[in-house]
Order: C-alpha cells, then sequence, then structure tokens
C-alpha cells in the first residue's frame, strides 16, 4: 500500500497547482488486476497467447532458424515469412515485454498512460510494447485515460497482436475506450511514405518508440538516417523518443 502511496503522488497529469481528482478506490482495483506478483500475471498472459504456438512441433527447429537468420543479420528472412512471425514472439516477447513494463511504468511515462496519448511503436509487430503498455496502464486511473496505439512492422503480425489484446488488455478490464490497438503493416524506411504518411504519424505522436529495432534499421544506413531527420524535423514539442 505504501507503493501504491507513491505512485498516486507521482502522477500529477499536468503542472498545475491543484492535481485532478480521481477515484483512489478505482485505482487500488486497477493495481489488483495484475495481483501480487505482476511479472508473473504478465507471463501467464503472454503463455495464453501463445498456447497453440508452443504447442507447435517444429517450434524448436523454426526457432533454431531464426536465430541462425540473426547471426547473418538476416532481418527479412525473419520477419517477411508468416511462418515464423508467431514463434519469435512466443520465443522473445516475455522476456522483452517485462523490461517494457518496468520502462512504462517510470512517473514520466505513467503520466501518459492516465490521460489521452498517442504511441507511435515501430517494429512492434511481436506484440512486447502492446502487452507492457497494457499492464502499465493498470497502475494508473483510468477516468481520463484514452491511449492510442499504432504499431507499425514489416511482417504480417496482425494474427498475432489479435491474441496478444485479447489476452492481455481486454483481460485486464481495458476496454477500447482505455486503449484502441492498430496495426499498420509497411516499411518505415520506405521512402514514399517518409515525407508524408510517416511524417504525419510522427507529428501527432506523444510518445514514438523504436525498441529493438534500430540495429534492423541501419543495415541499410543511408535510409535510416532519413527517418532520424525525419524524427528531428517532425517530432511536436514535448513528445517523447524512446530507443
Amino acid at each position: 500500500m505504501d507503493q501504491l502511496s507513491d505512485q498516486l503522488n507521482k502522477v500529477d497529469l499536468n503542472n498545475e497547482a491543484k492535481k485532478p481528482k480521481f477515484d483512489k478506490e478505482a485505482l487500488r482495483e486497477r493495481w489488483n488486476i495484475l495481483g501480487k506478483d505482476q511479472e508473473q500475471n504478465i507471463l501467464s498472459a503472454i503463455r495464453r497467447s501463445c498456447f497453440d504456438t508452443f504447442a507447435r512441433k517444429d517450434f524448436g527447429t523454426t526457432l533454431q532458424r531464426i536465430k541462425a537468420s540473426f547471426v547473418d543479420r538476416d532481418y527479412e528472412g525473419i520477419f517477411t515469412d508468416a511462418s515464423k512471425l508467431a514463434v519469435y514472439s512466443a520465443a522473445y516477447v516475455p522476456g522483452r515485454a517485462l523490461c517494457y513494463y518496468k520502462l512504462f511504468c517510470q512517473p514520466p511515462l505513467l503520466k501518459l498512460w492516465a490521460k489521452r496519448t498517442k504511441v507511435y511503436a515501430i517494429g512492434a509487430g511481436s506484440g512486447s510494447e502492446l502487452v507492457a503498455l497494457a499492464a502499465a496502464m493498470t497502475r494508473v486511473p483510468g477516468e481520463r485515460q484514452k491511449i492510442e496505439l499504432l504499431m507499425q512492422d514489416i511482417g504480417e503480425w496482425q494474427g498475432v497482436l489479435e491474441q496478444f489484446e485479447k489476452h492481455t488488455a481486454r483481460q485486464w478490464q481495458l476496454t477500447e475506450d482505455h486503449l484502441t490497438c492498430h496495426y499498420v503493416q509497411g516499411d518505415i524506411l520506405d521512402q514514399d511514405d517518409m515525407a508524408t504518411t510517416t511524417a504525419e504519424r510522427i507529428r501527432s505522436a506523444d510518445l514514438i518508440t523504436f525498441m529493438f529495432v534500430m540495429n534492423e534499421l541501419f543495415v541499410t544506413k543511408a535510409r535510416a538516417m532519413q527517418l532520424i531527420q525525419a524524427l528531428v524535423k517532425n517530432m511536436k514539442p514535448g513528445a517523447y523518443l524512446l530507443v
């Protein structure tokens, strides 16, 4: 309960002298959603999301092929092969989601989760950001919470993300009024989009994330540098960039 009190004191949505009112009892109930062992609850939700994938007879051999592609820096060989995507998520999302959850529970970001916020998550198809964000949203008041999460990646991740949304956000009592999830399949380094669609998404975002993806983008260095320039040019004042 002391930890809850500390978090309540930190959730100051605006830099105003008078803090906004919220239902402390409702927040206590939200904190109970993940229970005493938050990390285990998150891992259990991931396991439910990936249950069919873990049961695949070719899970081990597919994972070995994924690891071999990483060694060869053949990222397209992983993320454009639909047969590998669910296995990749099942193998890598658990650890990353827990790491991101800790990041997303830092006070500067907790403020974002308690109000209307747009998140543009690059390379987020595997689902780690979705799981971590949904978990972090249970740490703050829900009265004014309205998060729009736009995820973009190169692969066909829609089915994977739908399972994560079902077994995390919706299971944790986050309605679509609290969290809306959208997925766009496309190359963030596409030059035709960079000055138009991508630039607009950057301008509208309150938080932009590039988690575990910058290294992959810089395989094509010239286009990656153009993306960096687009970020510098288009990010609005006060927006966050998390890499």
